[in-house]
């Protein structure tokens, strides 16, 4: 029995390292939102998140990941932080491909906790200064916005669209915060509908749902399911569970008085550590906004 048990264990992490890890799963996601403006109707956002360069072999399973998120025609696109595991070096060799993302509203992004440096030991703070410059280059390069405790807002045809981006942060001790949502909102009207990105949902529980009910969504990644789970046959668990209240997937919150409060969660698009996913898949998530309940 232990030998029939390990060698099923066995299995299943080759397949996961094997498969698995790049049969990339979307994730359609219908939000209702009260009194949404008609110019917002219908709106499709494409999130991703959590993608960690430096655990990618090669270049080939990224592309199809880009290619499946273009044939989903998105309005925008977000990006929830995590682009690499420890440096700004992971990054070589992966550009042209994620400048093929497209969305005519255009790309945000944020960063998450790998994307700082804090992971290695660096020589000096100058070179650690200087590898996050390189990763904010990067962005540049690619054209999508990096929101760092900054806003931005669009006009969808007299509806105004409000994209709030943090800086990591966490209410669990050993992840440093960098995120400062009050310095962010400084100054800043709400519009019709308005978005936060930030990479920890730990964020959402601890401040964002108690004190900024005005977000009617908040996008975060940070958890990837711990890579490892069940969701299947209405079964929804991993370890991550453990750590994280709010670990994959929407969370809603009623609001007396106003629109419900929504979290999702990306499972994360990428791996780090195990290199593999077995019942956790990678995800691309597809969230269209409406006016009407479904």
């Amino acid at each position: 029995m232990g030998i029939f048990v390990g060698s099923l264990a066995f299995a299943g992490l080759l397949i996961g390292s094997t498969i698995w890890v790049y049969k990339f799963k979307v994730h359609n996601v219908n939000l209702f939102i009260e009194d949404l403006p008609e110019a917002l109707d219908g709106l499709k956002i494409v999130q991703l998140s959590d993608i960690h360069l430096g655990s990618w072999m090669s270049v080939n399973p990224l592309q199809q990941a880009v290619d499946k998120v273009n044939e989903l025609n998105p309005d925008i696109i977000v990006f929830t932080g995590d682009m690499v595991n420890f440096s700004s070096a992971e990054i070589k060799g992966f550009e042209k491909t994620l400048a093929r993302l497209m969305a005519p509203l255009g790309i945000y992004a944020i960063l998450g906790n790998h994307d700082y440096g804090d992971y290695v030991s660096w020589k000096t703070e100058q070179e650690k200064d200087e590898n996050l410059r390189q990763l904010l280059d990067f962005y540049d390069r690619l054209g999508w916005k990096l929101l760092r405790n900054s806003t931005d807002s669009l006009n969808i045809n007299g509806a105004k669209l409000l994209i709030a981006g943090v800086e990591n942060w966490s209410a669990i001790a050993r992840f440093k915060r960098y995120g400062d949502l009050a310095k962010t909102m400084e100054n800043v009207e709400y519009g019709d509908f308005n978005l936060l990105l930030t990479h920890d949902p730990t964020h959402w529980e601890a401040e964002v749902s108690q004190n900024y009910r005005r977000f009617d969504l908040t996008l975060s990644g940070h958890t990837h399911g711990m890579q490892l789970g069940i969701e299947a046959f209405g079964v929804k668990w991993s370890p991550a569970r453990y750590m994280f209240k709010h670990w994959a997937g929407l969370t809603i919150q009623s609001n007396a008085g106003g629109r419900d409060n929504y979290l999702y969660v990306n499972r994360g698009l990428g791996h780090i550590g195990y290199p593999g996913r077995v019942g956790i898949l990678p995800e691309i998530t597809l969230i269209t906004l409406s006016n009407e309940e479904i």
